[in-house]
């Protein structure tokens, strides 16, 4: 995911902020002023390594089957969270990479590499429609 991040910073408008977050929990912070948020995440739901998923919040598979904790709270809970305390802009959308391992720092596989340039692609026209829907 980094790497696709690093990717959208050099191709998007320097008007669209790009965050690269270890800990959803972070997240929290960042969310002042912002009317939408596009949110790339790993995840683990049984479907084919390098699948993506678009999901628009509050779609109940946004961190479902992730397990949380009081010291690391998933991306659903940070969500619902951003939400109780009037934070959570109008517009989330969540695009979910299937991955073998979300341990920090597991290292891409092939299928990985092969779907970043989708990702990208993907990633790069939501946020250009969203920013003409506004």
């Amino acid at each position: 995911m980094w790497d696709c991040a690093e990717q959208l910073e050099t191709l998007l408008p320097s008007t669209v902020p790009v965050r690269k977050l270890a800990e959803p929990i972070r997240m929290l912070d960042q969310l002042e002023g912002c009317e939408r948020i596009v949110i790339l995440d790993a995840c683990l739901s049984g479907a084919a390594i390098g699948s993506l998923v678009r999901l628009e919040w509050p779609d109940p598979r946004i961190g479902a089957g992730r397990p949380g904790s009081t010291h690391n709270l998933e991306l659903g809970d940070v969500l619902r969270l951003a939400a109780r305390l009037g934070k959570l802009p109008p517009r989330v959308v969540v695009f979910g990479l299937e991955v073998r391992d979300v341990a920090a720092g597991a290292e891409p596989n092939d299928e990985l590499l092969a779907a970043l340039p989708t990702l990208v692609r993907r990633v790069q026209q939501e946020i250009v429609t969203m920013e003409w829907d506004a």
